[in-house]
């Protein structure tokens, strides 16, 4: 009878231990030489100006389609081509002329836990305002499980913002597995524009669906919010709605 207790609570451990360690996860991008993803994005920005005589708003609505191409690894990082192109753009109300909107091509090389380590323009010259120093892992490094946080950032109109991320689950959506996860933005960006000066207080949170054996986001929706102020007083405020989808093969 002993022997039963004992051979049963073992075998509880072991289905315990074996249920926890199926929780975590390794969050990393993975890369195949040649390989094609195709994404869409929709911005929505909101611009409220409080200088001068009172307030005054504007609004820019975008859609663009991203084609990523890899076109090379070395040592585990990918060089990445990616072409952009818009689909609309319409600013308070009135489309943009596809003229106004040209298609752009850029290369950019990433880790598989997604720092950009460099970017290059369409003739594969280096990009002179990146700063890869100030680049961060957005996946962190080794498994991790529901609840786990980690620190990193977000590129922001060319600046770069700290973020704290949260495994919140690990999912199945359509039959694909897919981490969920959290982050929220708080950061402070000093900025100068020749005689110009203003702090900009950048708040704000998103999502991230990450598809945990294709070893890509699926899907990435956040609301960011732009407090300018300058010389002490509150200058702008913008808010910016993003959307970014994989678009199924």
């Amino acid at each position: 009878m002993k022997h039963s207790l004992l051979c049963l609570a073992l075998a509880l451990v072991l289905l315990i231990a074996g249920v926890s360690g199926a929780s975590a996860v390794e969050l990393k991008y993975k890369f195949k030489k040649g390989s094609v993803e195709q994404y869409r994005e929709t911005r929505s920005l909101v611009y409220e100006f409080e200088f001068f005589s009172g307030n005054e708003k504007a609004t820019t609505d975008e859609e663009l389609s991203f084609r990523e191409t890899v076109e090379s690894i070395e040592d585990g990082n990918a060089m990445i081509k990616l072409q952009s192109s818009y689909i609309k753009m319409v600013e308070n109300g009135e489309a943009v002329p596809k003229s106004e909107t040209p298609d752009d091509t850029f290369y950019y090389t990433l880790s598989p836990q997604g720092r950009v380590l460099s970017i290059l323009d369409a003739d594969k010259k280096p990009e002179k305002h990146f700063e890869a120093k100030k680049e961060k892992d957005l996946l962190p490094r080794g498994d991790v499980k529901p609840g786990d946080s980690w620190e990193g950032c977000r590129s922001l109109q060319g600046e770069y913002v700290k973020a704290k991320y949260t495994l919140e689950k690990l999912d199945t959506q359509k039959g694909v597995k897919v981490a969920v996860i959290r982050f929220t933005v708080e950061d402070k960006i000093d900025s100068t524009e020749g005689d110009f000066k203003c702090m900009i207080d950048v708040t704000g949170k998103g999502v991230i669906y990450f598809a945990t054996e294709l070893g890509t986001d699926i899907l990435t929706e956040s609301e960011l919010l732009c407090d300018v102020t300058s010389e002490g007083k509150p200058f702008a405020k913008t808010v910016i709605k993003t959307k970014k989808w994989r678009v199924a093969k």
